[in-house]
């Protein structure tokens, strides 16, 4: 394809979903807020329930619809502490709540109440609930509050939870949200459809010339660390693209320039720690891409 037909294509691909896909989106968020509520146990309980993820933060694409529905549970909570801190230093005392497999059980039987058993399925982190003509697929996320605490007695909440694998997760999705829109706000709304047309690439690449698609998130991610100035600067997408993948091979291959990227939320580094990716698989992404969509080094 030329740069003009590219054009289009990116055009298509950096729009948000059809009123169609937007209303079964809001069908599954509907009927299980409905369930969750309804619950005789539940009802004894303090929880939060809010959406996270793609849909939420408007960075899903047309190709892929689902929904992320955070339960979170806010009478017990986890704590990350500032080193050389204790409990006794915050006035925080070990809470009695129920035990997390007991609440997590509490929050399937509401489901299965609702959909029937053959309509939930339970995943390593989420429990499903599955998609039909009238819902979209739902992922529902049953977890803890997580508290990281600052010297000042201040802190970031978020949420903590743990696979059927065992392993400890905690995400800042609230923080996310709130940063997600400020720089789609500061950016003129580009942020955003960049990043739908990064994951759209991402998902049309899998399988072609041995890529393998990477998590939607990820891709997110890089999608957060490219400068303002670089999706705003250029007049048609296909050169913000474009400017977006030669910024990320450039920045992935010098650790200097990447060991300080967070994710979203800006409350956990995107390649240290718990992380699940390399810059490497970054790199991997934009060369790719580049390829992919046929850019050159004189467009």
């Amino acid at each position: 394809m030329n740069k003009s037909e590219w054009e289009n294509r990116l055009n298509q691909w950096r729009q948000p979903l059809s009123e169609t896909e937007e209303k079964r989106c809001a069908n599954a968020e509907r009927m299980v807020k409905e369930a969750l509520k309804a619950d005789t146990e539940l009802a004894k309980r303090n929880i939060e329930i809010f959406l996270q993820g793609s849909y939420r933060n408007n960075t899903n694409v047309r190709t892929e619809s689902d929904i992320d529905i955070c339960v979170r549970l806010m009478d017990v909570f986890f704590t990350h502490l500032p080193p050389n801190s204790s409990n006794e230093t915050f006035g925080l005392t070990d809470a009695v709540g129920p035990k997390y497999a007991d609440y997590k059980q509490e929050v399937i039987n509401a489901l299965v109440a609702k959909f029937g058993e053959k309509n939930v399925e339970v995943g390593k982190k989420a429990v499903v609930v599955i998609e039909n003509s009238y819902r979209i697929h739902a992922d529902v996320v049953i977890c803890y509050e997580h508290r990281r605490y600052r010297e000042n007695g201040g802190y970031y909440s978020g949420v903590e939870f743990r696979s059927t694998l065992g392993d400890k997760i905690i995400n800042f999705p609230l923080h996310h949200i709130e940063n997600g829109t400020t720089k789609n706000v500061a950016t003129g709304h580009q942020y955003k459809r960049i990043a739908r047309i990064l994951k759209t690439l991402n998902i049309e690449m899998d399988g072609v010339s041995g890529y393998k698609r990477l998590p939607s998130f990820f891709i997110e991610c890089l999608a957060w660390n490219v400068p303002n100035e670089t999706l705003i600067n250029h007049s048609t997408y296909y050169d913000a693209v474009r400017a977006s993948l030669q910024f990320l091979h450039a920045n992935l291959t010098d650790e200097s320039k990447y060991s300080e990227w967070g994710e979203v939320s800006e409350l956990l580094y995107l390649f240290r720690g718990h992380s699940k990716w390399t810059a490497q698989d970054g790199v991997k992404f934009a060369e790719s891409a580049w390829e992919y969509a046929e850019f050159t080094k004189n467009d």
